[in-house]
């Protein structure tokens, strides 16, 4: 919502939860249109008051020029307060009837100073986890609105205990930090910000190339089972033929007649006895021939054979 300042924007005010934050900035916005005066009180609503010298006529139209002045900036300063609230902040301003009045409201109903309120923001300080959802510019914003808050209830929280409450709210995946930030020399907030922005960058990184191993990882293993799949079905296949037979469409490689395999032809193991009873023929007589001692010149050759002996020499 637009402020007095057209190039200045801000939340609407709705609850004690964001009023220090919403104060902060409206006194600002505020104090840069000269309304500080107003909602101080410092600057009154004029009165009629006849100084020495002048006529009854003089006086009321010195004040009714004052009080035209003032009407005009305690309407715009009036514009500038309810511009940037909520609906349940509004019906406590309905009644005010000048911008100092507006803030003196606000104040009473949202500016709690008292010892309850600190407690509760002290709690809600040394109770603070990091979110899930969270990044860590956002984590750290949240944790140091809460230190804001503090100073302003005037508790201000130390530089070095703020560092020591964001490391302990820090994720497991920053456990090896902490070892890196006590060797770190300049031992600032503004430091331990970048450091901690650096490292949210790198993890990030790292988390992307992880998955990409995994889903590389996923996906061989995927095709490797399907590749198994496949060997299965076809082992199985190629069983289920041989224990089927050869099919009807397919020849024998021997006689080239379809219906069996070669092994299982009659042809082929015809000629397989017949060249049984040869070899064992040649082999007798060679037997015999040596054995009775007759000199025979002729030669008898084997095919089989690797080496062939005469008595010549």
């Amino acid at each position: 919502m637009e402020a007095e300042d057209s190039r200045t924007k801000i939340s609407r005010l709705e609850g004690t939860s964001d009023w220090a934050s919403w104060k902060f900035q409206m006194q600002i916005i505020l104090e840069a249109n000269e309304y500080a005066d107003f909602i101080s009180g410092e600057e009154p609503k004029p009165q009629r008051i006849p100084r020495a010298g002048e006529t009854d006529a003089e006086t009321d139209a010195r004040f009714k020029n004052e009080l035209k002045v003032w009407k005009l900036k305690d309407a715009k300063c009036k514009k500038t307060i309810i511009s940037v609230v909520g609906k349940a902040p509004m019906l406590h301003l309905m009644s005010c009837e000048s911008a100092s009045d507006m803030w003196a409201k606000l104040h009473s109903v949202y500016e709690k100073t008292g010892v309850t309120s600190l407690h509760m923001i002290q709690k809600k300080f040394f109770e603070y986890k990091m979110s899930p959802e969270d990044d860590i510019s956002t984590h750290i914003s949240k944790l140091e609105q809460l230190g804001h808050q503090l100073k302003l209830l005037g508790a201000p929280v130390e530089e070095s205990f703020m560092m020591t409450k964001l490391l302990m709210t820090l994720p497991p995946t920053y456990s090896h930090f902490h070892s890196a930030w006590d060797s770190e020399q300049n031992q600032t907030m503004d430091r331990l910000v970048v450091r901690l922005l650096t490292e949210e960058t790198r993890l990030s990184e790292k988390d992307e190339t992880e998955e990409r191993v995994a889903l590389m990882k996923k996906r061989f293993e995927e095709y490797r089972s399907s590749n198994e799949k496949r060997n299965i079905s076809h082992i199985g296949r190629t069983s289920s033929r041989k224990e089927a037979g050869r099919e009807e469409s397919e020849p024998c490689f021997f006689c080239d007649k379809l219906g069996h395999w070669k092994k299982d032809c009659i042809h082929w193991k015809k000629k397989n006895q017949n060249w049984s009873s040869q070899e064992n023929i040649a082999c007798y007589n060679d037997i015999s021939i040596a054995a009775d001692g007759t000199k025979d010149n002729n030669w008898y050759v084997d095919s089989g054979a690797s080496d062939h002996m005469s008595e010549q020499i």
